[in-house]
């Protein structure tokens, strides 16, 4: 298991309502070294419960496909899709599943993704500081 994947992992058990969820969760391998081994991993968690929605931001659009490649008819994942127009493919890539959630308050929408109280206030803190 890869450390981004264990960190992956307890973020969102920190952050979820119902961590029962990681269960379930499809590990999404990304980024390829040049031996030709992954070099990182990413924790893609099903919907279910308050959990209406979901998403995974990627490097780029290879990594994307493969997310929605991997996701793809994956019970938990419904209306996968990627987030927006393809830009570039070296620009970074979001695949969404579940239902559309608000664009614009991250606290809501970390409370689509069925965090908790203090998760999606976590989550927004994160948005805030990225932008």
């Amino acid at each position: 298991m890869s450390q981004s994947h264990k960190d992956d992992r307890e973020r969102m058990r920190e952050r979820l309502e119902d961590p029962g969820l990681l269960d379930r969760a499809v590990i999404v391998s990304t980024g390829a070294a040049s031996n030709g081994e992954h070099r990182s991993t990413r924790l893609a968690v099903p919907v279910g419960g308050s959990r209406r929605a979901g998403e995974l931001t990627l490097a780029n659009w290879e990594e994307a496909l493969t997310a929605l490649i991997r996701l793809d008819e994956r019970p938990g994942f419904p209306n996968l899709r990627k987030a927006h127009p393809l830009g570039p493919p070296d620009h970074s890539q979001t695949v969404r599943w579940g239902s559309p959630g608000p664009e614009r308050d991250p606290f809501e929408r970390g409370r689509s993704f069925g965090y908790t109280e203090a998760g999606a206030a976590a989550y927004a803190e994160e948005c805030l500081t990225a932008s």
